[in-house]
């Protein structure tokens, strides 16, 4: 019984100094607007060898955005948050429900009770590979891919806003919990964290 107390003490202490250096840490912060209507610039080729098959569209618009940001971007921990106009929660609920019947990919729910007042879409994290997590959410990955697949059902010309905050290494045990709070507190309208 001493060492699972001992253990839960070092495992407190851990977490309190990774908050405790969060004020002394500063975060980066960068916005890049998506216009859904890039994401359809080109069929999807799901025989592609790629995976992440990106249309020249994104690439030269978003990611190319994101390339400019920051370079090590892809190295560091991030939170990301999509915003979108709230004037389209409706056509957003309707859009994915009537995809999410059809079984073709692993996409992302509506949340139970989602907040049909606010703008935020979605909160998420990694711990590396940004471009990558992105990506599937955009819907450039394998069907079986958990992530929004924007792609194959936002079909209406919208700009989202994509806000991402970077934070050193030494802090990534830190985002799960950032993650749980935010998406507690904004209240995205898609999303698993509860």
């Amino acid at each position: 019984m001493e060492i699972l107390k001992s253990t839960l003490k070092a495992s407190i202490n851990n977490g309190y100094q990774i908050f405790s250096k969060l004020n002394q840490v500063e975060s980066c912060y960068h916005c890049i607007e998506l216009n859904t209507e890039w994401l359809n610039d080109e069929p999807f080729n799901p025989l592609s060898k790629d995976k992440y098959p990106l249309n020249e569209k994104i690439k030269e618009t978003f990611f190319s955005d994101f390339d400019n940001k920051d370079p090590q971007l892809n190295k560091k921990v991030c939170l990301y948050i999509f915003e979108y106009p709230n004037d389209e929660t409706n056509y957003i609920i309707s859009q994915l429900n009537a995809y999410i019947e059809k079984k073709e990919r692993n996409v992302s729910a509506i949340k139970d009770k989602p907040n049909k007042s606010g703008d935020i879409l979605y909160v998420g994290k990694v711990k590396k590979d940004l471009s990558k997590r992105l990506s599937t959410h955009f819907g450039f990955a394998h069907e079986k891919t958990g992530g929004m697949q924007l792609k194959h059902w936002l079909k209406k010309e919208m700009i989202l806003k994509v806000h991402i905050f970077t934070f050193d290494k030494e802090l990534d045990d830190f985002v799960n919990p950032l993650e749980l709070f935010l998406s507690k507190e904004l209240k995205p309208l898609i999303g698993k964290s509860k």
